[in-house]
């Protein structure tokens, strides 16, 4: 992952996790893609009563890129707040992995490198774990890497 890419996608991640609309769980999510026409689309959880019919925050972003054309996510980032680590839901890993980038894909296959990489940022803490997709599974394997110091403050 590109630092000034992470950075900005952190950023835009940020603005959307602080409009997330979270009035059962208060637990708002932002997400931001990097398409593969460099364009970043960002997305944040929208819960509603009919509780599980809300929205994930990668499921917007993913869903802001398809509309603005985009079609591979060449990077993307998911933030939050929470005492344990923050992954995307199980619809949302097989999300990531439907429009993850096909070249990453294919190279993590024959090196058995990270493939498309999905950086998750706590906000309280500002740790960031890298989880991977490849072609043989929404995650291969996570890693802590070391804390972040971007993040947007409203």
């Amino acid at each position: 992952m590109n630092q000034n890419n992470i950075e900005k996608l952190i950023l835009q991640a940020s603005s959307a996790y602080h409009n997330a609309y979270a009035p059962y769980s208060q637990f708002g999510v932002g997400s931001a893609i990097l398409d593969e026409h460099g364009y970043i689309h960002n997305g944040c959880n929208v819960e509603n009563a009919a509780y599980p019919s809300g929205s994930c925050a990668e499921e917007q972003a993913i869903g802001a890129m398809i509309v603005s054309g985009g079609r591979v996510i060449k990077e993307i980032v998911v933030i939050g707040i929470s005492d344990d680590l923050l992954t995307p839901c199980g619809a949302c890993r097989q999300r990531i992995r439907e429009f993850a980038d096909p070249y990453k894909m294919t190279a993590a296959h024959r090196s058995l490198d990270f493939g498309t990489q999905i950086r998750v940022t706590n906000l309280s803490n500002r740790h960031s774990v890298i989880l991977c997709v490849n072609d043989r599974g929404p995650f291969i394997k996570g890693r802590i890497v070391d804390v972040t110091k971007v993040a947007a403050q409203k």
